[in-house]
């Protein structure tokens, strides 16, 4: 077909294996996929071999050489961040936290064509070029306590779980189309915070 495809990444990462008490593992990701397509005189010629029915060109101008939407799960944020850690309390208890974050995905602003000629019918036409409106960064934090008690032959641990501990709400996704009655209506959000109480029993 003529597509290529280029990736650049790099990953930092940092681990403080479990000693004097606590532990921590941390990661840093930055990274992005561009796609290159045929342009739109290389559909009309046929050159290099690249079949003018291929697939319909009408974004390609704003799609050509940027960055992947991620939709096809091959690249996400451009950014991901992340840290987690432990610490063993006295007591037989332990406290952790997981931070996440990263740069909000792809916003891309569409608008719908009139039924075209040919019974091509209507197509979602890009408004600017693909990558440039992103959504909020995303942000989350998580925590866990856990007491852990023998009783007998039996090991007790119970636990509490604390998802989203900061209540954080960005918004995920949106309705793109922008001569739509809902446009940029917020279709998904993250969840709002969540706790869970458990307990485990060992025999």
């Amino acid at each position: 077909m003529g597509d290529s495809r280029n990736y650049h990444g790099i990953e930092l990462t940092a681990r403080k294996r479990f000693s004097h008490r606590w532990l921590m593992n941390s990661r840093f990701t930055y990274n992005h996929t561009r796609f290159f397509y045929p342009t739109i005189a290389d559909f009309a010629n046929g050159v290099n071999g690249i079949n003018a029915n291929t697939g319909d060109p009408t974004n390609y101008d704003l799609q050509n050489g940027r960055d992947s939407s991620g939709t096809s799960g091959i690249n996400g944020p451009r950014w991901v961040a992340k840290l987690s850690g432990m610490y063993a309390l006295p007591g037989g208890m332990s406290a952790a936290a997981f931070f996440n974050a990263r740069e909000g995905v792809q916003f891309n602003r569409t608008i719908q064509s009139p039924n075209r000629t040919g019974s091509l019918g209507t197509i979602n036409v890009n408004i600017e070029p693909q990558g440039a409106t992103h959504y909020e960064s995303y942000r989350q934090v998580d925590a866990h306590w856990d007491k852990t008690f023998r009783y007998n032959a039996r090991r007790f641990s119970f636990n509490i779980d604390a998802f989203n501990l900061l209540n954080a709400a960005p918004v995920l996704a949106r309705i793109t189309r922008q001569d739509a009655s809902n446009a940029n209506f917020a279709t998904t959000i993250l969840a709002p915070r969540v706790l869970r109480f458990g307990l485990k029993v060992n025999f």
